[in-house]
């Protein structure tokens, strides 16, 4: 069965600690591809603060164009909002049934986990990879039973809210993106 690591986010916008946990997820551990999901809207975010999904969608595309193993998948831009995990893992358990989903999750996310919808029917059914967001991250104890692994990729101290205030600012952000991110997002549309 084909491991699938699902890599959940608002990608708001893509930037390179993106594709580097992406890549080290794909080539570190025992999942065979990584797949982007871009959501419309996470329903702990602020809608206003979003960038067109269409945008964000294409965004993922560019940057994950040359990486080997590494998707983008659309599947939230079918389904209803706001976009829930658990009924995106439902159908692409569905729709896929011969991969093995993998959640590939910031240790932000797991620290919130217990704030998502059926998060428990989560931890039951699904393993989860963790990327720490600080140095020293451990795994509560709340969640210490459960199919949870803590990996060690590169922290990556780029933020997408960095990214867009620097936008406002008119500041060059040109090294936080892949270059033709950087390109989409400052070519007057």
């Amino acid at each position: 069965m084909m491991k699938t690591g699902l890599f959940f986010g608002s990608f708001n916008p893509i930037h390179l600690g993106h594709t580097t946990i992406a890549r080290f997820f794909q080539e570190n551990t025992p999942v065979d591809e990584v797949w982007l999901i871009p959501s419309p809207h996470n329903p702990l975010k602020k809608k206003e603060d979003l960038l067109p999904y269409q945008d964000r969608l294409q965004m993922c595309l560019i940057a994950c164009n040359s990486l080997p193993g590494i998707r983008v998948c659309d599947i939230e831009s079918r389904m209803s909002i706001p976009s829930f995990t658990i009924r995106t893992l439902r159908t692409l358990g569905s729709q896929f049934p011969e991969r093995e989903f993998i959640l590939l999750l910031g240790s932000d996310s797991l620290d919130s986990f217990d704030q998502w919808k059926d998060y428990r029917e989560i931890l039951d059914n699904w393993e989860i990879y963790i990327y720490p967001r600080v140095k020293d991250y451990s795994i509560d104890f709340r969640f210490r039973k459960y199919r949870i692994t803590l990996f060690h990729p590169p922290l990556v101290n780029i933020s997408s809210s960095q990214i867009r205030q620097l936008m406002k600012e008119n500041k060059d952000f040109s090294h936080l993106v892949h270059p033709e991110v950087y390109t989409f997002l400052t070519t007057p549309k």
